[in-house]
C-alpha cells in the first residue's frame, strides 16, 4: 500500500524525510522483501493555508491526523483540507488530547456544520482493543 505523510516544510526537511526513509527500510526488510507487502511512503509539504495542489491526488481512502487541532485560526484551513482530500467513502481519524476545549469544540462544529462530516468519538477502551488487534495482525505478518 501507499502512504503519504505531510507536515510543514521545516519539519519535512529536518525530521520527517529521514524518519520515513529509516522506518520504511526497516519495515520492508522485516517483511522479508515480500513484494506483496512492500510499502511505499511519500513525504510532502502541506501548509493548510495554501490551496490544494497537484502534489495531492484525492480522494484518499484514509486520512489520519494527530495533534493537529491546536489553533482557532487554523481550524477553517485544516478542515477545508480534510474536505478537499476526502470523499464520502473516506475515513478520517483525528487523534487529539482535549487540551483546549474551545479549540476542540470549534473544530468539531466546523466539521459538522460547514462540511457535514459524520463524527464519532472512539472510547479509549475500544481504541486500545483496536490497536491491540492491529498489533497482533502485524506480528502475524512479520512471522510468516
Amino acid at each position: 500500500f501507499e502512504t503519504t505523510l505531510t507536515d510543514l516544510a521545516a519539519v519535512v526537511d529536518d525530521v520527517l524525510k529521514e524518519n520515513v526513509r529509516r522506518n520504511l527500510f526497516i519495515l520492508n526488510n522485516q517483511l522479508h522483501n515480500n513484494e506483496k507487502f512492500q510499502h511505499k511512503a511519500y513525504v510532502k509539504v502541506l501548509d493548510w493555508t495554501t490551496q490544494l495542489s497537484s502534489d495531492f491526488t484525492p480522494p484518499y481512502d484514509y486520512i489520519v491526523a494527530t495533534d493537529c487541532i491546536y489553533s482557532l485560526d487554523l481550524i477553517p484551513y485544516f478542515v477545508k483540507w480534510l474536505y478537499d482530500l476526502s470523499s464520502d467513502k473516506s475515513v478520517i481519524v483525528c487523534g487529539m488530547e482535549r487540551r483546549d476545549p474551545i479549540v476542540i469544540d470549534n473544530f468539531l462544529n466546523e466539521c459538522k456544520e460547514k462540511y457535514s462530516f459524520n463524527i464519532s468519538k472512539i472510547p479509549v477502551n475500544k481504541l486500545k482493543k483496536i490497536l491491540k488487534k492491529i498489533d497482533n495482525l502485524s506480528d502475524e505478518k512479520l512471522t510468516q
